[in-house]
């Protein structure tokens, strides 16, 4: 008994530094370190291309630090978790977290965001300001995404495309006439009717070798693209300036599911860092695209500025390309006029200061 005797001061005192601490008093504030939260990242695009180098990476480094390491991440590239048209299907069942999401590969999932590649005649910096718009305030587009049940972070559109031919000059508009060219299809295969020349289904790793057989005579790329799929090998004549459009909706998309579990503040983090990798990823983009023409131009290759009536010419057939998407929507069942006068509402705004990217916030998720 004397023995126990000696023990209960400290006991008591333990008992009551215990309550201390469970209360919150002074006797110890500092909070238990907390595992990192690991995100799986996927994606199917080179480690040098845009997106990853200025686009994903820059948005992980920024989450990073402004969660002191809260939140982590574990990257898959090179495709190893998943196809290029089964990102959403991924992210929803939770096989990534986050994931690149191209629109034109989409057109199931998100059949009203397709209108951003339907041809308006915008800069990339437009196309990328007015979809972001449209996919973080309240209308059609940001009600798919949630459908889709992903919040969008990363936004970038591609460069302008142009026309690439190996022997064919490309002085107007007239000369693409009847040249069988390589398209990625949908909204991009009536362009190249629209200039009177046949569009071609071939998969881009089999341009190069369709080109040499002659089964294409050309095909439509950004600059910054060529190095990736060895086009300067066989392309020698190229249009610049010419008007054409080039992808956008390129997105890296987090599951909601995912994104709801973060804490306020680390869920504004990744929003944050979106926005912020949105700016480098397409500003990268643009000064790529014009490196690579340089580049490209110091080794020979021949280009084209087209008149300004055939560019001119070359925008009319915008209009009723729209018109007739339009018209495809509705057929289906899609508000298509609704959701193009949405997003041409939305670029009035994005083309006062188009490099200037709307905040995303928790209110807008």
């Amino acid at each position: 008994m004397k023995n126990m005797h000696k023990f209960v001061p400290g006991m008591l005192c333990a008992a009551v530094f215990s309550v201390a601490v469970a209360i919150g008093g002074s006797a110890m504030t500092a909070k238990p370190v907390q595992a990192a939260e690991t995100l799986k990242v996927g994606y199917y695009i080179g480690e040098k291309h845009p997106l990853v180098s200025h686009g994903i990476n820059v948005f992980m480094e920024e989450v990073k630090q402004a969660t002191n390491g809260e939140i982590d991440f574990r990257v898959f590239p090179a495709g190893q978790l998943f196809k290029p048209r089964d990102t959403v299907r991924s992210l929803q069942t939770g096989i990534a977290d986050i994931g690149l999401v191209v629109m034109p590969y989409h057109r199931e999932e998100f059949p009203l965001s397709q209108v951003i590649n339907v041809p308006h005649g915008w800069t990339p910096w437009e196309l990328t300001n007015s979809y972001m718009r449209a996919s973080v305030s309240p209308g059609l587009i940001k009600d798919e995404w949630e459908k889709n049940g992903l919040v969008p972070l990363v936004f970038s559109s591609n460069a302008a495309y142009e026309i690439h031919t190996a022997k064919l000059p490309l002085p107007d508009m007239a000369s693409v006439k009847g040249m069988k060219i390589r398209s990625s299809g949908g909204v991009f295969d009536d362009i190249v009717t629209s200039i009177g020349a046949v569009p071609v289904a071939i998969k881009t790793p089999e341009i190069v070798e369709a080109i040499e057989r002659g089964t294409i005579d050309a095909t439509v790329y950004a600059f910054s693209n060529w190095g990736s799929y060895k086009l300067g090998e066989v392309l020698n004549h190229t249009t610049v300036n010419s008007g054409l459009p080039g992808p956008s909706g390129l997105v890296y998309a987090i599951s909601k599911k995912v994104f709801d579990k973060l804490t306020p503040e680390q869920r504004q983090a990744v929003l944050d860092a979106g926005r912020k990798a949105s700016i480098t990823a397409q500003t990268q983009t643009l000064d790529m695209n014009v490196e690579a023409l340089a580049e490209l131009k110091a080794k020979g290759l021949k280009t084209y500025e087209w008149p300004a009536e055939d560019v001119a010419a070359l925008k009319k057939t915008f209009e009723p390309i729209r018109a007739k998407w339009v018209s495809d929507m509705e057929a289906s069942n899609h508000p298509g006029k609704k959701v193009l006068e949405e997003l041409e509402a939305f670029h009035k705004t994005a083309a006062e200061a188009p490099e200037d990217l709307p905040a995303h916030t928790l209110g807008d998720s």
